[in-house]
């Protein structure tokens, strides 16, 4: 994982640290449990509204509370019910059958895209062009070695590989780098890859919804209820995106 990344999640772990038992547990049924009071919504909001934790904390709601993560894991299987087709995007879609992803059918929930695209890279890995690609993108920064932290370019069976990559990019006809020279990199590269390549060029985040549900126009009477629907259905792919950028 990059820096940024590293350097959010010791932000996380002090913020947290320095909360109450209170907050703590409040914290803890916020992202856990999918009904949950107004007291405990005001507890976690009051505390961590205008932080950096606040995004995580709904990526985190919307994946353990509201079911997204089980379903995925639980209810779609990889290669048979989704996967990954290059020819029409790099985002993942819907499969028809065993290594037949559908013609145009597409993912319609975004939190469902999201994460369906995360595990088939997870699983896949990268192919030769992709990694060659995240070390192409990391070789045009002011500062290559602050990007990433070294351990997420950690290959086996040689370190070699890493130099071998090196010089391959800046001459590709004379590489003798293959697929098989590299094992599956770490989750780190492939979420530099996720972050730097497919989610800036195929996810769009926009800042009004432009459909409505029955329980969009419902009265606006029911204050506590939408309170609670609207940190239910928070979308989990602009979260990420921004978490990413």
């Amino acid at each position: 994982m990059d820096r940024t990344g590293c350097h959010q999640r010791s932000t996380w772990k002090h913020q947290l640290d320095q909360a109450s038992l209170s907050v703590k547990q409040a914290v803890r049924q916020f992202i856990a449990t999918e009904e949950i009071s107004n007291t405990c919504i005001g507890l976690v909001e009051e505390r961590y509204r205008d932080t950096t934790v606040w995004p995580g904390l709904l990526v985190l709601r919307g994946l353990l509370a509201c079911g997204i993560l089980v379903y995925a894991l639980k209810e779609r299987r990889w290669r048979v019910d989704y996967g990954l087709a290059p020819k029409r995007t790099m985002l993942a879609v819907p499969f028809r059958a065993k290594d037949m992803p559908s013609l145009r059918a597409e993912f319609g929930h975004p939190d469902i895209a999201v994460t369906l695209t995360c595990l088939s890279y997870y699983y896949a890995g990268l192919t030769l062009q992709q990694l060659m690609l995240c070390f192409e993108l990391l070789l045009k920064q002011d500062n290559p070695a602050s990007s990433m932290n070294p351990g997420c370019l950690d290959f086996s069976p040689s370190q070699k590989v890493y130099a071998t990559l090196a010089v391959s990019i800046q001459n590709p006809r004379s590489s003798s780098v293959t697929s098989s020279n590299c094992s599956h990199p770490t989750r780190a590269v492939i979420d530099f890859y996720l972050s730097r390549v497919v989610f800036p060029k195929e996810a769009k985040g926009f800042p009004n919804k432009l459909t409505c549900s029955g329980v969009g126009s419902r009265s606006r009477e029911e204050t506590s209820h939408n309170r609670l629907f609207w940190y239910k259905r928070q979308s989990l792919s602009a979260t990420k995106l921004n978490g990413a950028a």
